[in-house]
């Protein structure tokens, strides 16, 4: 018999042979054939879901340039044959070596701008049959027939699968330099570092940033029926990037590199004295950009894509007129009525401890956008924090709080109704289980992922769940699945209004190296890892509940596959998705 995810819950709790299950069906999203972890973004009312990938199979790699840039030589001693590399015929081993040192290489500023770059992040619009590519700014090359693989691009929301909006850097070239000594190097640079874009009908059109200073900064989030984009953009800057601009333009102090790549520096290597907290990038992890200033951003756009209007939103505070620091105010959705969410930091810094530890972190509110204003939303004195998601059209609002009701502060859900004022703050799976509300649809139901294993205090594995607002009900995902579902669901991201479901899962399949091809070890077996794979999940119309049986003699091994199986999608995320491929000698 094989065991499910669904088995693996019922042994950590209890012998009882019941549960709930068979009223979803899951489909994965059709990006597997692309990469081996992909993850989750949005759904629409027309069930187009976008879809991240991470560390896709078999990249383009432009062989001339490895050999000129002097990768090969560098890595000469981890190839099973180095004649064979530098004749371009790669063995799924060192096919895997180049392509984990490329990416390795391209997401470390100190080594991004000498090798071929290639981006760890793609990103998909995909119904439950095809998927097409969502390029942001990425350039066609020639030599490879195709997109360059090079710029990373987040896509995060559609409308009908015919506007999609998300963040893009700019397109990479290559830029040859001849240093005062004689010696030749050709850098790899780009010149917008993250811009906010929508793509319409295959066309990338930007979202500008009010300061366009180095090419600006922003970012989009989501979009409403009536083509409002939302997200956030720089609307200031540091007087110190203006003095680094100065010191590129002259010779004497940038140094025997050229201007652009000082420019491109800047960016990177931009300071401030503040906690970080200035930029968001969510997809990444990285919140901030310090030295910039950052504002909620709307964009107006006529039917083509175009920008029509722009309007920023203030902090939830006015800063004092000396202060430099790097706040921001970030809007992650915004409803039909032109209402958008998001959050704000403040003027405080506060020293939290989480299940990782200790740290000195800027705090921020959950707030409101409406017509010029910041409003906070929630009572300060009852969190340490607060973020707000997402909004329906009913103006509820779901995000999270962090509390740390047992001295280790951990995020919980909330659900907030603008007019009323009600505030609801619902369990997870159990007391004081760290959780977040993710996605809410117009029938006021909203999901998330709560954690899940209470046997441990860090890296808990999470569920996705559904909590319905007016009944106050929040089910775990996993147990409307049927019995024999490979899948776990650990964290729903969006709900359309016909109930379809956006989210991640945890599956189990064969290793493969970066070519797709499966992992064959020493005893001739395909070791089985645990991957992070996007699923729309699909109500059924007369799905009925099933009972799932678990023999007895089998529930103890049920409980230590569940535990040896647990895995946090954010955690391959922020590891750039390199455990995708493994490098094996055979």
């Amino acid at each position: 018999m094989k065991l499910t995810q669904l088995a693996a819950a019922m042994a950590m709790t209890t012998a009882s042979a019941s549960a709930l299950a068979a009223t979803y069906t899951v489909t994965p999203v059709p990006v597997r054939d692309i990469s081996i972890n992909n993850f989750a973004q949005s759904i629409d009312e027309s069930g187009f879901t976008v879809t991240m990938t991470s560390a896709e199979f078999n990249p383009p790699i432009d062989l001339d340039f490895l050999e000129e840039s002097g990768f090969i030589d560098n890595n000469a001693s981890t190839f099973e044959s180095e004649d064979d590399v530098r004749q371009g015929i790669f063995s799924d081993v060192d096919y895997t070596t180049i392509v984990t040192g490329l990416l390795s290489h391209s997401t470390t500023a100190r080594n991004a701008f000498v090798y071929q770059h290639l981006t760890p992040y793609r990103s998909y619009i995909t119904d439950t049959t095809d998927a097409d590519l969502i390029p942001g700014l990425d350039a066609w090359s020639e030599l490879f027939d195709d997109y360059a693989h090079a710029v990373t691009t987040y896509a995060r929301d559609s409308l009908n699968g015919d506007y999609v909006t998300g963040s893009t850097e700019g397109p990479y070239y290559e830029l040859d330099y001849e240093d005062e000594d004689g010696n030749d190097t050709t850098y790899v640079l780009n010149d917008i570092k993250s811009t906010a874009f929508v793509s319409v009908n295959g066309e990338t059109k930007l979202l500008a940033s009010e300061d366009d200073t180095l090419n600006g900064l922003s970012q989009a989030f989501a979009i409403n029926n009536n083509l409002q984009v939302v997200g956030n953009s720089m609307v200031d800057h540091i007087e110190g990037i203006d003095d680094a601009i100065e010191a590129c333009e002259e010779e004497e102090t940038r140094g025997d590199i050229p201007v652009e790549y000082c420019y491109r520096s800047i960016r990177v290597d931009a300071s401030s004295d503040t906690s970080t907290y200035g930029f968001r990038l969510p997809a990444v992890g990285d919140r901030s950009t310090p030295g910039v200033h950052i504002r909620a951003t709307v964009w107006q756009l006529d039917a083509n894509g175009n920008t029509i209007t722009t309007d920023t939103y203030p902090l939830v505070f006015e800063p004092d007129a000396d202060d430099e620091s790097a706040y921001w105010s970030l809007a992650q959705d915004i409803n039909d009525q032109g209402i958008a969410v998001g959050a704000s930091s403040l003027d405080e810094i506060a020293y939290i401890r989480r299940p990782s530890g200790y740290s000195y972190e800027r705090l921020n509110v959950a707030v409101s956008y409406a017509e010029g204003e910041t409003t906070e939303m929630l009572p300060r004195d009852e969190n340490i924090m607060s973020e707000a998601v997402a909004i329906n059209n009913d103006n509820w609002v779901t995000g999270y709080v962090l509390r740390a009701p047992n001295d280790t502060a951990r995020n919980r859900v909330f659900v907030y109704n603008l007019d009323t004022g009600e505030a609801l703050y619902p369990e997870g799976f159990f007391t004081n289980a760290g959780s977040e509300g993710k996605g809410i649809n117009n029938n006021n139901i909203v999901v998330g992922s709560s954690e899940y294993d209470s046997t441990v205090d860090t890296n808990r594995e999470t569920h996705g769940f559904m909590y319905d607002i007016e009944a106050k009900e929040m089910t775990d995902l996993n147990d409307l699945l049927p019995c024999d579902s490979v899948y776990t669901i650990v964290d729903a991201i969006g709900i359309n209004d016909s109930n379809e479901i956006i989210a991640n899962a945890r599956y189990r399949t064969g290793e493969r190296y970066v070519t797709g091809v499966e992992v064959i070890d020493d005893e001739g077996e395909t070791p089985i890892d645990d991957t992070i794979i996007a699923v729309k999940l699909t109500p059924l119309e007369n799905g009925e509940v099933e009972t799932c049986d678990i023999p007895e003699d089998e529930i103890d091994d049920v409980a230590y596959e569940r535990k040896g199986a647990a895995i946090s999608p954010w955690w391959l995320l922020l590891t750039g998705g390199l455990l995708a491929f493994r490098r094996r000698k055979q």
